[in-house]
């Protein structure tokens, strides 16, 4: 599905949403009579929606969001055991877009609520900040029905809540709360349900408002870091800040500095 102007259709027809309002872009998840339970149509409307993002030249910032009841309830069930290979085929298809998602280096929002579960820990996970509404419920939940988890759940998790808490979330698959996800540093935000998406694009908006270069390499620089010794660490910081240095975009920021004002970045 190309990348396109739409407006949210809140019908199953289109299992993914995607769209644009100037240099924000929007994915959002549009199975809301399976409360966006994945199946393999919709995982493959992910997949192209990513890679379209992959050649959009404008996108300054992404948020993703769920329409109905549930930002994503996990994999649909019925889907998966129709055919031996539906299962596995949804994973694939999901991975393939996450993969797409992880290089696209502009910042990315969470808009979620309802229902957190399954392989939507990681997809929200994917995001570099998330915004959860009062009422939403998290379960990693894959062991409840025999399963491993996926979607990056496995390599996200412990990186957000360290590893004996995510050994809990996933090993005993209890349901946490959003005050609970914020506290365990799973969230950054919780916010009234009403309040969910004005929160989201405002967050998403300074984003697609700031220096693109400097919020793409820091962002890169804070996932890397767990990979890298400190002076492996120490190099990239300071080649990462030439690169700055050397932009329009460090001019204007020092500029508006010293002059007091807002600074309007490229």
């Amino acid at each position: 599905m190309p990348l396109a102007d739409l407006r949210a259709d809140t019908t199953d027809a289109m299992p993914v949403l995607a769209w644009r309002e100037g240099s924000l872009a929007h994915i959002r998840f549009n199975r809301p009579g399976a409360r966006n339970a994945v199946d393999l149509a919709m995982a493959r409307a992910f997949r192209v929606a990513c890679e379209d993002l992959a050649v959009a030249t404008d996108v300054r910032a992404l948020i993703l969001s769920g329409e109905g009841r549930a930002f994503l309830s996990g994999g649909d069930l019925q889907a998966m055991t129709s055919a031996i290979d539906s299962a596995a085929e949804i994973v694939d298809e999901m991975h393939s877009a996450l993969a797409v998602l992880e290089r696209l280096e502009f910042p990315k929002v969470a808009a979620v609520h309802g229902a957190v579960a399954g392989g939507a820990i990681g997809v929200m996970l994917a995001a570099d900040l998330i915004v959860a509404a009062q009422d939403t419920r998290f379960n990693v939940a894959a062991a409840l029905v025999g399963a491993s988890p996926e979607c990056g759940t496995t390599w996200r998790l412990p990186r957000a809540v360290g590893l004996r808490r995510a050994l809990e979330l996933a090993l005993l698959c209890e349901p946490l709360s959003a005050p609970d996800a914020f506290a365990a540093g799973l969230i950054n935000r919780v916010v009234a349900p009403a309040e969910l998406m004005a929160e989201a694009e405002a967050i998403a908006r300074r984003l697609a408002a700031g220096p693109p270069l400097a919020l793409a390499l820091t962002r890169r620089l804070l996932i890397d870091a767990s990979e890298r010794d400190l002076m492996a660490h120490l190099r990239a910081e300071a080649e990462s800040f030439a690169l700055c240095a050397a932009s329009a975009d460090f001019a204007e920021g020092v500029t508006a500095m010293l002059q007091k004002r807002q600074a309007h970045f490229g």
